[in-house]
């Protein structure tokens, strides 16, 4: 009877150190899937559990079914240390991955911000380069929209066409015409202007001096002209071109309406102007000629 209750004690302490051995591995069980997973570090692992997994010799355990009560050795269970070998080589596997990911993301980092900075200074370079291209587009749109409206409003010019004005003008002189000469003021004696000619069939420009003013009395005798009866002085006439016989035909007192004005040709002999045409409305004259600017050789003031 001894015998068995030996054999009892023994089997009783054996499923304890079992109970406490299987305690402890499934907690390194536990511990070691944390580490795979990344949630778990080595510091969680309670050192009496470890220990209470077992020593580092094998521990033999007892066959319950010995009925003689000798102790019957089994295999040997595996060394915790190898296992706890084995779970410290993963997790520094997992920390040196770890550490491998955190490198590339900062890598990764330090290219996109090496791009952001690359992108930057590529804006900032071709910034400056955009810059006179817009300035000169400007310049560009404010000079068409001035010189539109200088042309349609202020300025024009004109090209002289035959010999009408000789020798105040030559064919093809050029000359700048002020357009808001007479918005300003009234048509005044001696202005050389340009005006439109209307007739059955098409609108020309003419350039012609304005001799009668409204309410004015005009005629011609013997190639001069007089105003109320009093001679006209025309000192842009040249003698050479206007003698007798070349200045055309004599025409009786007219009288000059209102808002209308009488024009002649400097070439008294070669001219078609109010002689023939009559009086023209002020609304018709496009403004005064002052300036011949081309060719430089005839430059002067009219």
């Amino acid at each position: 009877m001894s015998g068995v209750a030996v054999s009892r004690a023994q089997d009783d302490t054996v499923r304890l150190v079992n109970e406490e051995q299987r305690q402890g591995l499934e907690e390194l069980a536990t511990w070691r899937a944390s580490l795979r997973s990344g949630t778990g570090s080595g510091d969680d692992a309670d050192p009496a559990t470890v220990a209470a997994a077992g020593p580092a010799t094998p521990v033999a355990v007892v066959d319950r079914e010995t009925s003689n009560g000798e102790a019957a050795e089994t295999e040997p269970r595996a060394d915790p240390d190898v296992d706890r070998t084995e779970i410290a080589d993963e997790a520094a596997v997992s920390e040196t991955d770890t550490a491998g990911d955190r490198t590339e993301f900062a890598d990764e980092a330090a290219t996109s911000e090496r791009e952001v900075d690359e992108t930057e200074d590529d804006e900032d370079e071709e910034a400056p380069r955009r810059r006179p291209l817009v300035d000169w587009l400007v310049v560009m749109g404010i000079a068409l929209l001035a010189a539109f409206l200088i042309r349609t409003y202020v300025l024009a010019h004109f090209v002289v066409d035959g010999t009408s004005m000789v020798t105040t003008l030559e064919d093809g002189d050029r000359v700048f015409v002020n357009k808001l000469s007479y918005r300003l003021h009234d048509p005044r004696r001696g202005d050389v202007v340009v005006l439109h000619e209307i007739d059955a069939t098409a609108q020309r420009d003419l350039i012609k001096r304005v001799v009668g003013l409204p309410g004015e009395t005009i005629e011609m005798r013997n190639c001069q002209v007089l105003v109320g009866g009093r001679l006209l002085i025309e000192p842009y006439l040249d003698p050479e071109v206007v003698r007798p016989g070349n200045c055309g035909e004599d025409f009786e007192p007219l009288d000059v309406e209102d808002g209308r004005v009488f024009v002649m040709g400097d070439n008294r002999g070669g001219s078609m102007d109010s002689r023939v045409l009559g009086t023209v409305d002020e609304d018709d004259l496009v403004g005064r000629a002052f300036v011949v600017f081309w060719p430089s050789s005839n430059w002067r003031w009219l």
